[in-house]
């Protein structure tokens, strides 16, 4: 099982209207100290969504209610590529890791 997010990126404005609507109080806590960096937002975002992918809710839930800070029960295998956010989610295993070619990342045309 594995959820996987892709954001292009969102206009500093929009995202700080976000930021209280949708992320967990330690998230936006954990934004407000990056300096509201846009690639912690994005990457923030991407890993919530992946994370609801993984488990199969979608957007249904409260979204505040759900924090993909410090998670322990899986790995965010998180990526920034022309400023797009790359997150895949999937169960913490030690054995195993995702693995995508450097050169799909670094080409903005390809689709995963």
């Amino acid at each position: 099982r594995v959820g996987v997010d892709i954001q292009s990126p969102i206009a500093v404005e929009r995202q700080k209207r976000l930021v209280g609507r949708f992320l967990s109080p330690d998230e936006v806590e954990y934004y407000e100290k990056s300096r509201e960096n846009a690639d912690v937002f994005l990457t923030m975002w991407t890993r919530k969504e992946a994370y609801l992918k993984y488990i199969g809710s979608g957007i249904s839930v409260d979204l505040r209610a759900v924090s993909t800070l410090d998670r322990t029960d899986v790995s965010f295998f998180d990526y920034i590529c022309e400023g797009c956010s790359i997150s895949i989610c999937c169960r913490k295993d030690s054995h195993s890791s995702p693995v995508i070619s450097s050169s799909l990342l670094l080409n903005s045309s390809a689709v995963l």
